[in-house]
């Protein structure tokens, strides 16, 4: 009996922590993975998370000594995978190299490849942040390692069509595939009709980081808080920017109509969108959007800017509604739209759940990962 080829895939951070690609790697593998042994690559980034571990989704190496510079190191501690890999080899075993997003755990995994070109080395493109860093961020280094991942890449595939086109921007000419995060649309879908909760409920589920302009929500929420003194804002995510972002919010006179949640497991984020009236991201830059995705399948009406990535997403007032970036007075004037017109909340929140629905399907992403893997290892 032939084993299942094995997927080692590369990522910088893996769970507990949650982003888009975490949850999309998990929910990929999960799909896949009697079809496909995985083996999750990742920085170990503290002490108190253990080296490896076995999931439902395969196994997780965690590298390096347990701190903020384990990413770093991962295109040099990588020995111990090549080992692995080696020994896949010796007992005949066909493998592929992923590398999610475009980071230090992609770059290892380009340089494996480079030094085993024969293994197929599949790099998805999920890069949130605007072009304007990929170009010039830390001294170039990030457009550098980019063009070297493509450079060793058998197949890219890419979370949105912008990226899609990133990638030739940056001279891949090599075979591409879009294929967006998607959702699980059981999880998300609502248990049945929402139970007001009295007061007017925002939420925004975020990495705390500047691309996702939570700055500008909670300057969002001064202007609000006349008209709603009652009103709740749930941050829910975590990330560098949160004591500034706490301090902030006090010297803005609205720390009590605003929660920090922090980072939550990631099957409590339902429950959250749920209980909400509105979703708001004012993302500076986005490489899809994955929370819209999720706050749609919840059935909330979002809103979003018209940043490049929410292009295919969030169609204004017809899946959401689009807020000018760094504009406080523009999306509070957006926030208001949808508190006090419910035909026109429901309406998009039900567009935005049809679109959700044909497109973002977990099981079709997951189908379409499973097409790409069996492509190159038969090339």
């Amino acid at each position: 009996m032939d084993l299942k080829p094995e997927i080692i895939a590369f990522i910088t951070s893996y769970f507990p922590a949650v982003g888009g690609a975490e949850v999309a790697l998990r929910q990929v593998a999960e799909r896949l993975c009697p079809e496909f042994d995985f083996l999750i690559v990742t920085a170990r980034g503290r002490s108190t998370l253990p080296r490896t571990e076995v999931v439902r989704e395969g196994a997780i190496w965690r590298l390096g000594i347990g701190g903020t510079i384990d990413k770093w190191l991962l295109p040099v501690t990588t020995e111990v995978v090549r080992g692995h890999v080696r020994q896949l080899q010796a007992e005949g075993r066909r493998m592929i190299l992923w590398g999610m997003d475009i980071t230090q755990a992609s770059l290892a995994a380009s340089l494996l490849h480079r030094r085993h070109p024969g293994i197929p080395f599949v790099l998805t493109v999920q890069y949130g942040e605007s072009h304007g860093r990929l170009a010039r961020g830390r001294m170039g280094l990030i457009r550098r390692s980019f063009e070297h991942m493509l450079g060793q890449a058998d197949h890219v595939t890419a979370i949105s069509k912008p990226l899609e086109d990133l990638a030739h921007v940056h001279g891949y000419r090599g075979p591409t595939s879009l294929i967006p995060n998607g959702v699980d649309l059981e999880r998300f879908r609502p248990p049945g009709p929402r139970a007001s909760p009295g007061r007017p409920t925002l939420i925004t589920t975020s990495r705390l980081v500047g691309k996702n302009g939570i700055d500008t929500l909670l300057r969002t929420i001064q202007i609000l808080a006349q008209a709603y003194p009652a009103m709740e804002c749930r941050i829910v995510g975590d990330g560098p920017l949160r004591p500034g972002l706490e301090d902030l919010a006090a010297r803005l006179g609205i720390r009590d109509l605003v929660r920090f949640y922090g980072s939550v497991p990631h099957e409590d984020i339902p429950r959250h969108l749920w209980e909400s009236d509105v979703f708001i991201r004012a993302s500076r830059s986005e490489g899809m959007g994955n929370s819209f995705v999720e706050a749609m399948a919840a059935g909330v009406p979002v809103i979003g800017t018209g940043v490049v990535g929410l292009s295919e997403i969030v169609m204004d007032r017809e899946t959401g509604l689009l807020a000018r970036v760094d504009d406080p007075q523009d999306l509070a004037d957006k926030i208001r739209l949808l508190l006090t017109d419910p035909f026109l909340a429901a309406r998009l929140a039900r567009q935005a759940l049809t679109m959700v629905s044909e497109r973002f399907s977990l099981d079709v992403v997951a189908r379409k990962y499973a097409f790409v893997f069996e492509e190159v290892l038969q090339r």
